[in-house]
């Protein structure tokens, strides 16, 4: 994927996460849970599968909203391990 592709589905994600985000301050919870779910089509997060995890806990899914938060978790830690390896590959390419 190209670095524009990739800006316009990044940006795509923030607007569909935007309109999620509205129908959550709006208590709108199933339809904030369905967006949630059409911006995690565009490229998982944590913030995404937590902000969907808590929508899926207020409509009384529990199962649902535990099953996001493990998700959330692992979005998290993956993030987490990308994060050292980039500052790994960075010192050492200032070593060289």
């Amino acid at each position: 994927m190209s670095f524009v592709e990739q800006r316009h589905l990044q940006r795509r994600k923030a607007l569909i996460k935007s309109k999620a985000d509205t129908a959550f301050k709006q208590k709108e919870y199933k339809i904030a849970t369905k967006i949630y779910d059409l911006a995690i089509a565009h490229g998982e997060s944590a913030t995404l599968y937590a902000n969907r995890s808590v929508c899926k806990l207020l409509i009384g899914d529990g199962e649902g909203a535990l099953s996001d938060a493990l998700m959330c978790e692992c979005c998290d830690l993956i993030g987490q391990k990308l994060a050292t390896v980039k500052l790994q590959l960075t010192c050492y390419s200032r070593c060289d």
